[in-house]
C-alpha cells in the first residue's frame, strides 16, 4: 500500500511525485507531438504549401485565396490601391 504523502499532493502535504507525474506527462505529450508534426510541416515546406507568394500575402488572402472579400463593408479596392 502507498503512503498518504505519495497519494497526496503537493497543497495537501505530499511529496510532489504527482507533481512530477504532470509534469513528465506534459513533456512526453510534447515530445510525441513534435515527434509527428515536425515531419509533417518539413514535406510540407519543402513542397511549397505552407507559404503563400509574398504577391498573394501584399494582395490579401481573402481575395487571393478564396476570390472575394472578408469585409466589404469595412475596407474597400479603392483604399487598398492608395495604401500600396
Amino acid at each position: 500500500a502507498q503512503s498518504d504523502a505519495y497519494v497526496a499532493g503537493l497543497v495537501y502535504g505530499g511529496n510532489g511525485s504527482l507533481l512530477l507525474c504532470g509534469l513528465i506527462e506534459i513533456a512526453c505529450v510534447f515530445g510525441w507531438t513534435a515527434l509527428w508534426t515536425a515531419p509533417f510541416f518539413y514535406v510540407l515546406r519543402k513542397m511549397g504549401w505552407l507559404r503563400v507568394t509574398e504577391e498573394m500575402e501584399i494582395a490579401g488572402l481573402d481575395d487571393s485565396q478564396h476570390g472575394s472579400e472578408a469585409y466589404p463593408e469595412l475596407f474597400h479596392a479603392d483604399e487598398a490601391e492608395r495604401l500600396k
